[in-house]
């Protein structure tokens, strides 16, 4: 094939080529457009519940132990051997006030009480004489004086009163109010022999035993008193200005394990912990001891306290309060933001007394974008 012949074959290749490239061109750009479509954006879905007004008690809760109203050794106050112990003088055993715990040996000390007493009747027989023998001077005097009016009478002062034998006396009636104040120093000394309980209660510990001699101000043993339980309960501030009137002691329900006991708000202790910013509260509860579920000390207790009676709040999930006290409300399908009054937490839950009313659609779920004024489709919260 000469060069003139390949030449056109080229040429006629691309010719083709080029109508085909053309074509199918004006093949698209001819064809007609497919019918648009309005495109619908779809509002976001949100979660809502439907709030209602309530009334009633406001309460705040804590937790704390249980620990007796009262606890506190006893020491021996006199010096003696121990000879007789209570059979419930054992840690963990029960007593009642005035009870004796321990007795010492008394013997010394009846021994003592015997010579003060001896004392006190020798002292008084003394005083008994010196009267007697004041009053002789005086009628002495006075027969003198009828017999020698002239006479006068002893002037005022020591001279008057060695006349009369008063000093005498008064040593008499001094040495007298001595003894008998040994006298009760004695018997004082003796009932000391003899330990009593000063409160009812349990023994947590005791150190001493039959045949132990104690020395003055020995502790013997620890107790604490069983008619009253304590607990000590945290609060916050806020939680503690709750409460309306402590001066009504406020019913506290005191919860251990399954079993709840009736108490109540005794008192609150010091002033603001500044570091945790809370107070601390003493519920009590009385008879700890007494039904089927004994409050016994050392164990740990939630306590719910009375604070105040509220007519109209409502109780909201805390989830569904924003930036500390805003939510968002759905009406006529629009979202809104609404500034809300919490009047405390509790739990999962928020209680509120302003900003919200019955029948409103509050917002539990949180959209990836929120606007006030937005468009929403709302589903109820499960």
């Amino acid at each position: 094939m000469s060069f003139v012949e390949r030449f056109k074959s080229i040429l006629i290749g691309v010719g083709i080529i080029a109508v085909g490239i053309i074509g199918l061109t004006l093949m698209i750009a001819l064809r007609p457009e497919p019918p648009k479509e309005d495109r619908v954006e779809l509002a976001p879905i949100v979660q809502t519940i439907s709030v209602d007004d309530q009334s009633g008690m406001i309460h705040v809760t804590g937790s704390g132990s249980v620990g007796p109203q009262k606890e506190a050794p006893i020491s021996a106050q006199v010096q003696g051997k121990v000879i007789r112990t209570s059979d419930h003088f054992v840690p963990g055993g029960s007593f009642r006030k005035g009870e004796v715990l321990l007795e010492l040996d008394p013997s010394d000390y009846e021994n003592a009480v015997a010579m003060a007493e001896a004392e006190v009747t020798q002292r008084r027989f003394e005083v008994i004489m010196a009267r007697e023998e004041s009053q002789i001077a005086r009628d002495e005097w006075g027969r003198l004086k009828s017999r020698n009016p002239e006479i006068e009478a002893p002037k005022a002062g020591d001279l008057g009163s060695l006349v009369f034998r008063e000093p005498q006396l008064k040593l008499a009636e001094s040495a007298l109010a001595a003894a008998e104040a040994r006298l009760r120093d004695a018997r004082t000394r003796l009932d000391r022999t003899r330990l009593t309980a000063p409160f009812s209660g349990q023994i947590r510990t005791k150190a001493a035993e039959i045949g132990q001699v104690l020395a003055p101000g020995q502790v013997i043993a620890s107790l604490y008193s069983t008619d009253m339980a304590e607990i000590m309960v945290p609060l916050r501030a806020e939680e503690a200005a709750l409460i309306d009137n402590l001066q009504s002691r406020p019913r506290a329900r005191v919860k251990v394990g399954g079993a709840t006991r009736e108490g109540f708000l005794a008192r609150i202790e010091g002033a603001l912990d500044p570091a945790t910013r809370s107070y601390r509260v003493v519920i009590q509860v009385p008879n700890p001891y007494l039904g089927d579920s004994p409050l016994l000390m050392g164990s740990y207790a939630d306590v719910m306290i009375d604070a105040q009676q509220v007519d109209t709040f409502i109780e909201i999930p805390r989830l569904a309060v924003r930036e500390g006290s805003m939510v968002w409300v759905v009406r006529d399908s629009r979202l809104h933001f609404r500034p809300i009054q919490i009047l405390t937490q509790r739990g999962e839950s928020a209680i509120v007394t302003a900003g919200l009313s019955s029948g409103d659609q509050l917002v539990v779920s949180t959209p990836a974008v929120v606007t006030d004024g937005m468009s929403v489709r709302t589903v109820a919260a499960r």
